[in-house]
């Protein structure tokens, strides 16, 4: 296993042999690895007599361990995945999941589901309660939106964690 979750790959995460890109994982294979994933870096499925000794083996988030089943199920997916990771040790460099793949914990949703604020102090902002407690831990404003109309995403920082949010918008002509 790694060092750290920084230098993990998606294979180290689900514990698979890191395979050539033409290989092929049998999915039953896949899901079985998920799963014993899942049941290792829960929290409440750790035994104590791991947690008092001084190496403790790395805990994936449930994030890390998702993301890492559904880019691995998917052979496109994969196939990028796996030329990503050709080039870095090509290249002799190591990069991790979170320097590879953007942010953990990052979450997917539409401008449309934000709340949005047309009047006062935050006037022409969206904002979304993040899971970490923070009332309006994603804010969006116009400014940001206008910066990123190209892209059509925009990636929002937490203001109280760790955690992103990927926004997507469109924009309408008329």
């Amino acid at each position: 296993m790694p060092a750290s979750t920084a230098s993990a790959t998606y294979y180290d995460i689900l514990a698979l042999p890191t395979p050539l890109r033409t290989s092929f994982i049998p999915p039953k294979t896949l899901k079985t690895a998920y799963r014993h994933a899942l049941l290792q870096n829960h929290p409440d499925k750790s035994s104590p007599a791991s947690s008092c000794t001084s190496e403790r083996p790395i805990v994936y988030s449930i994030d890390e361990i998702t993301r890492a089943y559904q880019v691995l199920g998917h052979t496109k997916k994969r196939a990028e995945y796996d030329l990503v990771l050709l080039k870095i040790t090509q290249s002799g460099g190591e990069k991790g999941i979170a320097e590879r793949e953007g942010k953990t914990g990052l979450e997917t949703v539409d401008l449309d589901d934000l709340e949005f604020e047309g009047e006062g102090k935050e006037a022409g902002t969206w904002s979304k309660q993040c899971r970490c407690g923070d009332e309006n831990g994603f804010v969006v404003t116009e400014e940001d939106l206008e910066g990123n109309v190209s892209e059509g995403e925009i990636v929002v920082g937490c203001r109280g964690c760790s955690l992103s949010l990927k926004v997507l918008f469109g924009v309408l002509d008329g």
